[in-house]
């Protein structure tokens, strides 16, 4: 019995050490196998899940309300799409301002969360994103967000946020069933616990019921694997998220479960060693069905087929068998998505091939009704399209077509040309060329070509869109002729206008000769002694009608001046009120001849001197009184002039010319009607008011009076001048050396006696090269220089006066003339006038001209009955050559630079010790005549005088800068040394 309950006992014990080994083995494999299915469960669920709810806000990201920015229908689609109650919708901005949020009552202000990972993250990919566990802003609660960007075709600049609790995953582990002694965590990719089963192995052996430890020391993995440190893990990644499912076993209780089995196991041994083999037996029976169902469970769930397993009386087979059948359902629920999702996709890509087809249908009707060709082609002019409206535009059609062979000769290198030119880094070229219709004529043709950077190698890379622009060249062609027409025409103007101005110096030069002669000589005659009342009559008959003659002439210029924008006024110290009654004065005698008294009204105070243009004011003021006498055959006309009044600047004159016809009956009935403003003389006078800042002469005619005329002036006032500059008297003869340059002997005479008469010496030569060589010969004060001249005119005279290497360059040159146009008066100004005096003039005209041009130094200084003194020189050349053999040339200059900074110095409030030092400084330098003008101002005392010495100082001191450069400058030795290095 021992033999045989040993042979029984014997292969029990080896049976149940094999049993238990395979058993260990099994239930390692079945709780690994549990542990791994039950975590794809739960990553299945959770992928699920998040797929759902970036659905959702994909869907809400495209929404038209957010490009219509009508947020509260976006509101309404949110709560209409989403449980409000679980979830939060929101728009928010990249920066995290909030839009919308169905968490926020309406009307209150949007809280703010900016999240700039999370935003850049949706830039980045511009695909949906899970965020990790996060606080919210408004309910402070642990959440998810899944934001999906709003694409819009640039970056993303919004995104559309669905909030999500954490209970949220906690009730999808709790949906698991998890039994023990598994548990479960869902991590986010910070290694946070987002949420995890109520439950979880504890290793300090407390029963599965007990309260878990606070989820406030369960935040991050490392500490719940830390608690949980008998347990085994298993991971799962997120297929959608940076999640993990982690699963996990409890060792002990697995191990309790091992132990005990052992420990009946051994007792069955021990005890049953008779019927240890019979029981083992059939238990090995019952395990290797359990087994043998097993794998034809495991055999379904690869093939995909559903597993039905009979009960158990193994509790491990039975749980085995239980996660079998739970993967078999899970497994066909993974197939059964699966299935769906191809089948989805089956009918999206059916849609899209739909609106492909389509969309390629849409672009060959664009194609072939457009009038423009299209041409799809290789970069070697391979042809592979050419749209229908080809055959129109080149009378041909077909894809072996090519362009190239009807291109014009003389455009052909240059299409070729640019179409080189077409490269990835100028993918767009522009020609104009023109080609051979297929009827023999030539159209322009503008050529599009664009290269194709995505095109698969071998593919046609370019596409050529060919325009008709033949209307469009020949538009341009026209607008050409015409531009060329119209400057054809302005050349033709500009002629006519030179023409005319032409004639115009040619008649004012032709009129203004004789004039120049009768009124000279009759103004000689007129100063003359010895001559009868009728005579002196006579002489001022012939004067006035030499002016009225003069007067039109000066219109016809002054009219041309405004036309060519040149009409210029003066600024001279004048006293308004006597230059108003000296033009009444003027007109007086002819309106007597006419019946017609002349009153004159005037400011008696306030100040009357202002700065303004003699000449022109009396002009104006001449037309405008002739005018009014013309209107009556007896009567009155009044010339009134108005200062400023007390609210008006101090440069606003008004002045009025008023015609009253008084008690003429003839007149009574009905106004003699005012000239219409229309002639030359009114012209001139208006534009001649709007230079001196005044409006449009009113000419309304109030009842009561035939002619009326109101205009202000604006004319600034001027110093009051107390005493008038010295001028040349005929007993002082020598005052000044003139140089006269004129051809016509008469002309000659008539300046030689005027010039004499004010005192001056006088020269006289008759073309310009004479006077190029006079002003050399001899020092003059003036050069009064003939301008139409045969030879050499004036103008090239000044020209090479002003070149010349030689002091007499800066001699003053007053340009005279019988044309005074504006182009001929800038003419001579370019050329180097110092002044013009027009043809002809007078005595007064001549002496102001010339006493401008002339130093008052040059003015003879003395007494009454003592002998003239000769003016000094106003350089010795002495004095500095003797300086210069003293102390070298080099230094003698440098001493007159060194003088030159000195006289910059002086000034009114220099004492007489100064002024003695320059002029003995002056006196060894050479300049003489500012030593002498240095030592009057020395002797006199403070007052008048010494005011006028120091004036006639500076006038000596600017005689001197001159001279300075022929002095200091290089000489020409030293000149054509510099030439000769050069």
């Amino acid at each position: 019995m021992m033999v045989f309950a040993l042979a029984i006992a014997l292969p029990l014990v080896v049976l149940a050490v094999v049993t238990t080994d395979w058993y260990v083995t099994a239930e390692r494999a079945r709780l690994q196998t549990m542990g791994q299915l039950t975590g794809d469960h739960l990553r299945e669920r959770l992928d699920r899940d998040l797929s759902e709810m970036s659905a959702m806000a994909r869907t809400l990201a495209t929404s038209p309300s957010i490009d219509a920015e009508d947020w509260a229908r976006f509101d309404a689609q949110g709560r209409a799409l989403v449980d409000t109650t679980e979830f939060t919708v929101s728009l928010v901005h990249v920066d995290g301002r909030q839009i919308v949020n169905t968490r926020v009552p309406a009307g209150t202000a949007m809280p703010s969360s900016p999240r700039p990972e999370l935003a850049a993250s949706l830039i980045a990919t511009r695909r949906p994103v899970i965020s990790p566990v996060i606080k919210s802003v408004v309910t402070g609660a642990d959440i998810v967000l899944i934001c999906a960007p709003v694409l819009r075709g640039g970056a993303p600049e919004m995104f559309v946020s669905i909030a999500v609790r954490t209970d949220h995953f906690a009730r999808l582990i709790a949906q698991a069933e998890i039994d023990d002694p598994f548990s479960a965590v869902f991590v986010d990719g910070a290694k946070r616990i987002v949420a995890q089963t109520d439950d979880a192995p504890d290793s300090a052996g407390r029963s599965t019921k007990e309260p878990r430890p606070s989820p406030a020391r369960l935040q991050r993995l490392e500490d719940w694997e830390k608690a949980e440190a008998s347990v085994r893990e298993f991971h799962h990644r997120s297929g959608l998220s940076d999640w993990t499912v982690v699963t996990g076993l409890d060792r002990n209780a697995f191990e309790a479960s091992l132990y005990r089995s052992l420990a009946v196991l051994g007792f069955l041994a021990v005890t049953l060693l008779g019927s240890g083999g019979i029981v083992a037996w059939i238990y090995a029976r019952q395990v290797a069905r359990a087994v043998r169902n097993l794998k034809r469970a495991a055999g379904a769930i690869g093939r995909g087929d559903p597993v039905h397993l009979p009960a158990s009386e193994i509790r491990e087979v039975e749980q085995i068998g239980r996660a079998l059948v739970t993967a078999s359902r899970v497994s066909a629920e993974h197939h059964a998505a699966i299935a769906e999702a191809n089948a989805n996709l089956e009918v999206r890509v059916a849609e899209r091939s739909r609106e492909l087809a389509a969309s390629q249908a849409h672009y060959r009707l664009l194609a072939e009704t457009m009038t423009d060709v299209v041409i799809l082609r290789h970069a070697d002019w391979r042809i592979a399209y050419v749209s229908p409206s080809g055959a129109a535009l080149f009378g041909t059609e077909g894809s072996d077509f090519d362009p190239r062979a009807r291109i014009h000769p003389d455009d052909l290198a240059a299409f070729s040309a640019a179409d080189a030119r077409l490269a990835p880094e100028r993918p767009s070229i522009v020609s104009l060329f023109r080609m051979r219709h297929a009827d023999g004529r030539c159209i322009w043709i503008e050529a599009v070509n664009d290269l194709l950077t995505s095109a698969e190698p071998g593919d046609p890379n370019v596409i050529s869109t060919l325009r008709d622009v033949t209307k469009r060249q020949d538009q341009a062609d026209e607008l050409r002729m015409a531009r060329d027409a119209a400057e054809l025409a302005q050349a033709k103007a500009e002629n006519a206008s030179r023409a005319k101005s032409e004639f115009m110096n040619l008649m004012s030069h032709e009129i203004r000769t004789p004039l120049t002669t009768i009124k000279g000589f009759t103004d000689l005659l007129a100063h003359t002694s010895g001559l009868s009342p009728d005579q002196v009559r006579y002489l001022a008959l012939v004067g006035a009608a030499t002016d009225t003659l003069l007067g039109t002439v000066d219109d016809v210029l002054d009219y041309a001046r405004a036309g060519e924008g040149d009409l210029r006024l003066d600024s001279i110290p004048l006293h308004l009120p006597a230059l108003v009654s000296g033009t009444a004065d003027l007109v007086r005698p002819m309106a007597e001849a006419r019946g017609v008294a002349i009153d004159v009204a005037v400011p008696g105070e306030g100040s009357r001197h202002v700065l303004g243009d003699e000449r022109r004011l009396r002009q104006i003021l001449l037309n405008l009184l002739n005018d009014a006498i013309g209107t009556l055959r007896r009567g009155t006309v009044t010339l009134a002039l108005q200062g400023p009044r007390a609210t008006e600047p101090a440069e606003r004159w008004r002045v009025f010319v008023t015609a009253h016809a008084g008690e003429d009956p003839e007149q009574s009935v009905a106004r003699t009607v005012a000239l219409d403003g229309s002639g030359l003389g009114f012209i001139i006078a208006q534009r001649l008011v709007g230079l001196m800042g005044g409006g449009r002469i009113d000419r309304s005619t109030p009842l009561g009076e035939t002619a009326a005329y109101r205009f202000s002036l604006s004319l600034a006032p001027a110093p009051v001048l107390t005493r008038a500059a010295p001028a040349p008297s005929p007993d002082a003869p020598g005052a000044g050396r003139i140089l006269v340059v004129e051809d016509n002997p008469i002309n000659r005479e008539v300046v030689q006696a005027m010039l004499k008469r004010l005192g001056y010496g006088v020269d006289m030569v008759t073309d310009g090269e004479a006077a190029i060589l006079a002003v050399q010969a001899s020092a003059y004060d003036l050069v009064l220089m003939d301008v139409s001249m045969p030879g050499m005119d004036g103008t090239t005279a000044i020209r090479r006066i002003r070149s010349l290497r030689h002091p007499a360059r800066r001699v003053p040159v007053v340009a005279m003339s019988a044309s005074m146009m504006p182009d001929r008066v800038r003419t001579l100004t370019e050329a180097g006038a110092n002044g013009h005096l027009g043809k002809p003039f007078d005595l007064p005209t001549l002496s102001r001209v010339v006493g401008d041009q002339i130093s008052s130094i040059v003015l003879r200084e003395s007494d009454a009955g003592a002998p003239t003194l000769e003016r000094p020189p106003i350089f010795d050349r002495t004095a500095f050559d003797t300086l210069i053999a003293g102390m070298g040339e080099e230094a003698a200059r440098e001493a007159v630079r060194a003088f030159v900074r000195l006289v910059d110095r002086f000034g009114p409030d220099t004492d007489a010790a100064g002024a003695e030092t320059l002029a003995a400084q002056a006196d060894r330098t050479g300049f003489r005549d500012l030593a002498k003008a240095c030592r009057t101002f020395a002797a006199l005392p403070a007052g008048a005088a010494r005011d006028e010495a120091h004036g006639r100082c500076l006038i000596a001191r600017d005689l001197m800068n001159r001279m300075v450069h022929e002095i200091t400058g290089p000489t020409m030795p030293e000149i054509r040394q510099t030439v000769a290095l050069l």
